[in-house]
């Protein structure tokens, strides 16, 4: 067994507490200010930083994920897949501008709507949707009923109502463009209030952290090391037919976020797996599609260690063995301003594996 991975916290902006003096076990990630690691086992809920939101959860590879979108100051920014909320809430830090975040999960968007009521966010509109069909210049729900907003204690209570509502749509489907919560929250007390004029179409900075298989826990690593097979050929991978469906939605994904971005803005695309075919193999079709580059995610140093892909080296994945967090996949891409005219970047695939 090769043991445990540490759990990860970050202080909050504005935040100046000791954090030692609160976490004695607490160590500091070196090179990444403001991130510490505790032991797998220790419990940030009720300790005092926490309870007054001095400290956020968050593991290191989707904070380098964050990071490596660039987030300015003025910045409009999307979040594709936002539930739970970890990303969400660290990107509202980043930016004074909007933020949207879509999830076609009820239940996960209402913890998402917890976490940043807890955090006292504000200026983020949160949308039920499938992300891959989401129009926002289509039609705008109505998210209050008889003067209730949908999600003023907990959105699935509304389920009924949203039925009467919406009878031609899927139970398991949400309307297409609902809104069920815009921020003006303050501490202590919930707070929805009606969606703002201005209807973002077009964003600065997006983030696809796409749905996957989730193989890139450290027991599936320890278990493909355990059977004598080499872990980093990644191309065999959690074969199914249900990656083949995840491989087609993946693209779908990526492709709307690339949309939804103005020309010139910045793509992050990652994944919580480690298989090829949820990894190279959409990145590569996306690519040959000519609307994107590459960039690699970290162009400036950081010492937090990576793999690179071999057969995209501007991909990076964050993985058990090689960073002590849990496993990521990302690429980041900028999109083609009118005036760019580069050729699409074809890729020949062969063996996937990492340096």
């Amino acid at each position: 067994m090769i043991g445990k991975l540490p759990r990860y916290i970050r202080l909050v902006k504005g935040s100046a507490i000791d954090v030692k003096a609160h976490y004695e076990k607490a160590e500091a990630v070196p090179g990444v200010p403001g991130v510490w690691k505790l032991p797998h086992d220790f419990k940030i809920h009720g300790t005092p930083p926490y309870e007054h939101g001095d400290v956020a959860g968050i593991d290191l590879g989707s904070y380098m994920a964050v990071t490596s979108l660039n987030v300015q100051p003025n910045d409009v920014v999307l979040d594709i897949c936002c539930a739970p909320g970890a990303k969400l809430l660290f990107l509202s830090e980043l930016t004074n501008n909007h933020i949207t975040g879509i999830d076609n999960n009820l239940y996960r968007l209402s913890a998402c709507r917890s976490t940043l009521s807890k955090y006292n966010r504000s200026g983020i509109r949160l949308i039920l949707s499938d992300a891959t069909t989401y129009n926002p210049e289509g039609r705008q729900e109505p998210w209050w009923v008889n003067g209730t907003p949908l999600c003023s204690i907990n959105p699935a209570k509304h389920r009924k109502t949203l039925a009467k509502s919406y009878p031609d749509q899927p139970a398991n489907m949400p309307p297409a463009g609902l809104a069920i919560c815009d921020y003006t929250a303050t501490r202590g007390k919930k707070q929805v209030n009606p969606a703002p004029p201005i209807n973002y179409t077009q964003f600065d900075k997006v983030i696809v952290d796409a749905e996957c298989t989730t193989d890139g826990s450290l027991r599936h690593v320890e278990k493909l090391i355990e059977s004598g097979q080499d872990w980093k050929d990644r191309s065999n991978w959690a074969p199914s037919e249900s990656v083949e469906e995840l491989f087609i939605l993946q693209k779908k994904l990526l492709r709307k976020g690339i949309s939804l971005t103005k020309p010139g803005g910045t793509i992050i695309y990652s994944t919580c797996s480690l298989s090829s075919h949820q990894n190279e193999d959409v990145v590569q079709a996306i690519l040959q599609e000519g609307n994107v580059t590459q960039v690699h995610p970290f162009e400036d140093h950081t010492t937090v260690p990576y793999d690179t892909s071999k057969a995209l080296p501007k991909s990076v994945l964050f993985t058990p063995l090689t960073s002590n967090c849990g496993a990521l996949f990302v690429s980041k891409f900028i999109k083609h301003t009118v005036s760019d005219d580069d050729a699409s970047q074809t890729i020949k695939r062969p063996k996937y594996e990492v340096d």
